[in-house]
């Protein structure tokens, strides 16, 4: 019995797939989802299947939002569709991409921007994106890792509300020598991604978060 409720939900979240693309487009959506969309709208979209609803800590100062939960089964695909408050209540604030791989970057993920940027992507991939240089906020603080463009070609997805947050690969952590590069770019200020050390370690997207600006 278990196993035909497990492949019913995954019958679900297949026919659910074919009905949307797979898009972060800044400004305007992750997939089907838009600042319009509501609980009701989202269970039409993925299905009822693939969306619960729970009350979930989602940021550093700890406060219970709540939250849709889409392809909760499916950490490939999930997303955190954090609802608003006020007048935006029943509206998504933000939506975290794939919020199930947090801090598992090497694994795949099905959302990507139209350049292709997804979990995983390099910051070098990211540079010759950009047309140049990025600015990353150092590494052991909250948010660390984060992207700030430079006014490059992705300036783009920082004014559509997309946010990147970088963090080094296991790859690069097994070298003898990532001690040492991390330490250099540890802290509270941000540090250039050609500062030797940032080369080196050429940390991975971990974590894309979509926020629905006002």
């Amino acid at each position: 019995m278990r196993r035909f409720g497990a492949c019913l939900c995954l019958y679900a979240m297949g026919l659910a797939a074919q009905s949307h693309d797979w898009k972060i487009v800044p400004g305007e959506r992750v997939g089907p989802v838009t600042r319009s969309s509501t609980m009701d709208t989202l269970k039409q979209q993925f299905g009822a299947a693939n969306v619960i609803e729970k009350s979930m800590t989602i940021d550093v100062e700890g406060i219970e939002k709540r939250t849709a939960i889409v392809y909760p089964y499916a950490p490939t695909r999930t997303l955190a569709v954090v609802w608003g408050e006020g007048d935006k209540a029943g509206h998504p604030d933000t939506v975290i991409v794939c919020y199930l791989m947090e801090y598992k970057p090497e694994q795949p993920c099905d959302w990507k921007t139209a350049e292709g940027i997804t979990k995983g992507t390099t910051m070098q991939q990211l540079e010759r994106l950009n047309g140049r240089m990025l600015r990353i906020l150092g590494f052991g603080v909250d948010d660390g890792g984060s992207v700030s463009w430079g006014g490059g070609r992705l300036q783009s997805l920082r004014d559509g509300g997309v946010l990147l947050r970088l963090s080094p690969s296991q790859a690069a952590e097994a070298q003898p020598s990532f001690k040492q590069n991390f330490h250099q770019v540890e802290g509270d200020r941000f540090f250039s991604s050609g500062h030797p050390a940032m080369q080196a370690i050429n940390p991975r997207v971990e974590k894309i978060v979509f926020w629905f600006a006002k």
